[in-house]
């Protein structure tokens, strides 16, 4: 019984801190950023209901972007370098519209908008943890393919994505 209790109280602990990282690690002061979706296959039957996303930031080729993705041969950090490009006009507020300027293996300074993805080894793409959205079953956005959509996301303190919420926008 004991042995129980003490798997309950470290399960908690656990959870708990996972929610207060999570609650806290994103600045509550940071602007949003929109970052505009490419097409991919948006459901798989194994994994539950979700949209798959796949990001114009996901394939830089401006700046240093495109050689630095041709060196991998292990997984690394990439540091992507983020500018406002276009403003769209939602039903209700405007959404700045952000992709990649340059990329680096440093770590950058901090008055400029830079986030963190990885890079593997074969891949020519980064990836940033923000592919994959799940949704409820009976919410619209199941149907809605990449490149209908804008992903709402703030970069955290450890200049990680955290996908907020995602925006359909009118073709």
């Amino acid at each position: 019984m004991n042995k129980l209790k003490l798997i309950l109280i470290i399960q908690l602990i656990f959870f708990t801190g996972w929610g207060i990282y999570l609650l806290t690690s994103v600045d509550p002061n940071a602007s949003d950023i929109y970052l505009e979706t490419e097409p991919v296959d948006p459901r798989d039957m194994i994994s539950g209901t979700y949209v798959a996303l796949s990001y114009k930031i996901s394939n830089p080729t401006k700046g240093s972007c495109k050689n630095l993705l041709k060196k991998s041969r292990r997984a690394k950090n990439i540091y992507v370098k983020l500018i406002k490009t276009k403003t769209l006009d939602l039903s209700d507020k405007k959404a700045y519209i952000y992709e990649a300027e340059t990329c680096s293996l440093i770590y950058p300074p901090k008055h400029e908008l830079w986030v963190r993805g990885i890079s593997y080894p074969g891949r020519r793409e980064i990836q940033y943890g923000i592919e994959k959205f799940f949704i409820n079953e009976n919410n619209p956005l199941k149907n809605a393919k990449s490149g209908q959509v804008l992903a709402k996301v703030k970069i955290n303190k450890y200049l990680k994505f955290r996908l907020l919420n995602l925006e359909t926008i009118g073709k």
